[in-house]
């Protein structure tokens, strides 16, 4: 008799009908994986937007506009100082957070199905796995080369400035 595989297992400790089970499983599915990590690097970058959004919105009511100019804060120099040092140190934190992102995203984009990875041996060539390489780049979908030039090119000027 052979042994009781794991999920029957998990499934009889649970007590779970095997309807529930397939529920569970497919919570678990989305939860886990490198979809629940894309979903999760577009809701932190969400939160960023809306975060730099409502800080636009919010300088733009409280201070008024003199000159063309916009003064957030008259004090001492040691004050403005520190707040300085604060402001970008939430801004580098904020793009930190883009960054990684889209990083993890193009990680994923890159990487080559088991179909290209096929078609690449069938025609002698090889792609790097587990890494972002620009080599995959020629063998991987048009739809996600063109996603994966899209998130780079809108990350060059975060890395730039």
């Amino acid at each position: 008799m052979d042994p009781p595989s794991r999920s029957s297992l998990f499934q009889s400790i649970l007590c779970l009908t095997p309807s529930s089970w397939q529920k569970l499983q497919s919570i678990r599915s989305k939860t886990s994986g490198w979809r629940a990590g894309v979903r999760i690097c577009a809701l932190s970058t969400l939160a960023v937007l809306l975060m730099n959004c409502s800080m636009v919105i919010w300088a733009v009511c409280k201070y008024k506009i003199y000159g063309g100019q916009q003064i957030l804060y008259e004090g001492n120099c040691d004050s403005a100082s520190r707040l300085n040092t604060v402001l970008h140190l939430l801004v580098n934190a904020l793009s930190t957070i883009i960054l990684s992102s889209s990083n993890y995203c193009m990680q994923c984009l890159s990487a080559p199905t088991r179909q290209e990875l096929d078609k690449a041996h069938h025609n002698g060539k090889w792609l790097h796995i587990g890494i972002q390489s620009t080599r995959n780049l020629r063998s991987i979908s048009k739809r996600r080369l063109a996603l994966w030039l899209l998130l780079g090119l809108s990350s060059l000027p975060i890395h730039l400035l």
